[in-house]
């Protein structure tokens, strides 16, 4: 392995750069999506990836930089998700994707001479960069341009629908399902979230599951969204799963998270509405 360079270092000027990265996510097909065109057997794979950050001193600094790196099929079979890697040689162009996923104008892009080494984990972070119910409502056009991470507390689900969809040869409607559901943060703010596909199915199956547990006795469950975008639905700014790498997380064990604190959080606000609410009956 050769010498490896800061992020401070990537520009499109430059023909080669090697960077430590750790790979999101990889997918190679999406629903359509304002009349583009997909197809299930595509040869190019996307990765998302976010990139460590060295800095001038130890440890390294991270997770201050998303982008996205278009691979050949090759790739997929030696590339594994949540995995840490040293890229050497590839290149930096400008992003000029039509759908976007994050406010990063720069892109990746793979070289006939890129190599790509796995390494020992360099951070166990999860890089979540939680927003507020309020950044969601009065999200701007720029905010939707990119994904988005939030965490509260599950307060109301409703049943499962479905998106107009219209199947093409060999394909289902299975990912136009959806299921909307409510979560509120530990300020009782709340928030809308539609969770679409697979990763629906998931939900759907997860939350029955836990909710009709004996051991279950209406404690509270946290829900954290890694990597969904907002997006208006009826009018109204919500949190919808993207195809291919968005994450939902319920009652997570992660480093960055605290879930009983932000419960005993949840349930102080909770206890103060219920003391408002018994002094306004006592008067």
């Amino acid at each position: 392995m050769g010498t490896v360079d800061y992020i401070s270092d990537l520009n499109i000027q430059r023909p080669r750069f090697s960077l430590y990265v750790k790979i999101w996510c990889i997918w190679n097909h999406q629903p359509n999506r304002n009349g583009e065109p997909t197809t299930m057997k595509s040869t190019k794979w996307r990765l998302y990836v976010k990139i460590l950050a060295l800095c001038h001193h130890n440890p390294p600094r991270d997770g201050v930089v998303t982008t996205m790196m278009l691979i050949d099929s090759k790739y997929k079979e030696v590339l594994k998700e949540s995995f840490w890697y040293y890229m050497s040689d590839f290149q930096v162009v400008a992003n000029t994707m039509t759908i976007r996923y994050s406010f990063c104008s720069k892109q990746v892009k793979f070289l006939r001479g890129t190599n790509m080494w796995h390494v020992p984990s360099l951070s166990t972070s999860k890089f979540l960069d939680f927003i507020a119910p309020i950044d969601v409502k009065y999200a701007g056009p720029e905010n939707m341009n990119m994904l988005h991470d939030v965490m509260g507390i599950i307060t109301n689900v409703f049943k499962i629908r479905r998106f107009p969809f219209a199947c093409r040869e060999r394909e289902t409607n299975y990912e136009a399902r959806y299921v909307k559901f409510t979560i509120t943060d530990n300020m009782e703010k709340k928030m809308t979230g539609i969770v679409v596909g697979k990763l629906c199915e998931w939900f759907v199956n997860h939350w029955a599951r836990r909710t009709s547990s004996i051991m279950y006795n209406y404690d509270p469950i946290v829900a954290v969204l890694n990597n969904w975008r907002i997006t208006d639905y009826h009018g109204k700014n919500v949190l919808m799963s993207e195809y291919g790498f968005s994450k939902f997380y319920i009652n997570p064990t992660f480093e960055d998270v605290d879930i009983s604190l932000y419960i005993r959080g949840y349930m102080l606000e909770d206890d103060k509405d219920d003391v408002m609410v018994e002094v306004v009956e006592e008067n």
